[in-house]
């Protein structure tokens, strides 16, 4: 029995099926499946993650007064500086703009479309008005802050946890297999021609399949990522935030049950060693 293109949607963006895929930077791309992804198991190893900056933060509105207000603004500002390092780390844009000010970091990500930055950016001049102009900050002021640090917290920690660093793309007129790809430790974009006897036609084109690393690579072109050439690898690093937000948002596909809302029910079970 041949694929479908209803078959390939559960792992693969195609043209026509998702609105917004082929859409601006991405719109010579046919279809798209992943090929390789990042996870980060530690944020901070010289000290608190994100988050225990953000309950340092709790605890400081609890104080009741206008030191501890100052201190939770700026154990808020600690845990968003802490995640946008991991975010440009594990996009290869560390080198590029790991000595960049806040704000040029926070420009990156509008432009790549990660997710709304504007009241972060508002958060950091704050925390820079208190630190260096050495004005006041009320406590419902503080709260607002801590909560808008916490929640891009929560936006940010899909990237971390499962980044789309590479994928197989089909290119408009072009039927073979290419591969987009952010290449560590030298923070290269990598375009290759994959060799893939797997494929079908279908009206928006061929579509390659079950495509893995044994499959040959030939390297068609290498592009440093730093911000002199930011107008080269734009288009890829855009696409990879698509590819990552969209798995971060998209509800899963209905099953042979239905439309609906389903409870899963999961085991833990370990082997008892001590029983041989």
């Amino acid at each position: 029995m041949a694929l479908s293109l209803d078959q390939l949607s559960y792992a693969y963006l195609l043209r026509g099926r998702d609105p917004y895929f082929s859409f601006g930077r991405r719109s010579i791309l046919r279809y798209a499946v992943v090929s390789s992804s990042a996870q980060m198991t530690q944020i901070n190893p010289r000290g608190p993650e994100p988050f225990e900056y953000i309950e340092y933060a709790k605890s400081d509105l609890a104080s009741g007064n206008e030191h501890g207000y100052i201190d939770a603004l700026g154990h808020a500002k600690r845990a968003v500086h802490l995640i946008m390092e991991a975010l440009l780390k594990v996009w290869g844009l560390d080198t590029a703009y790991g000595k960049a000010n806040f704000p040029d970091k926070l420009k990156i990500m509008q432009e790549m479309k990660a997710f709304p930055t504007r009241m972060i950016g508002h958060l950091n001049r704050k925390r820079n008005l208190v630190e260096h102009e050495y004005i006041s900050v009320k406590n419902q002021e503080a709260a607002d802050f801590v909560d808008i640090a916490e929640m891009f917290l929560l936006l940010s920690y899909p990237f971390i946890k499962h980044a789309v660093i590479g994928a197989y793309v089909g290119l408009e007129n072009d039927d073979r297999c290419i591969e987009w790809k952010i290449a560590f430790p030298k923070r290269e974009i990598h375009v290759s021609v994959v060799s893939s006897e797997k494929f079908i036609d279908t009206p928006i084109g061929r579509i390659h399949y079950n495509i893995g690393d044994k499959n040959k690579r030939s390297v068609q072109s290498v592009m440093p990522i730093k911000r002199i050439n930011f107008k080269e690898w734009i288009p890829f690093l855009d696409f990879f935030v698509y590819f990552t937000r969209r798995s971060a948002v998209m509800l899963p596909v209905p099953d042979d049950r239905g439309h609906g809302f389903f409870i899963s029910y999961h085991h833990s079970w370990f082997p008892d060693k001590r029983n041989g």
